[in-house]
């Protein structure tokens, strides 16, 4: 949440500081989100479901997980 405040208050420099990882991975998960909607609207299933999604989400996570725990013993 202090990540999000300084994105509002264009503070880029202080959001990368307070978190890198969801800094860089924020633009993707938005588009994720505009691609998601536009298929609803046209009636399209999901893409969570398709198997590359679910290996870039299981990417996505275990780098996640990853960073964090470098982040907590760093």
């Amino acid at each position: 949440t202090r990540m999000i405040a300084a994105l509002l208050q264009l503070d880029f420099a202080g959001a990368w500081a307070l978190n890198p990882f969801m800094l860089f991975f924020l633009p993707f998960a938005l588009l994720w989100g505009v691609l998601e909607a536009v298929r609803y609207a046209k009636g399209k299933p999901p893409l969570l479901f398709k198997r590359f999604s679910i290996a870039l989400w299981a990417a996505w996570f275990l780098s996640a997980l990853i960073f964090g725990v470098w982040r907590n013993f760093a």
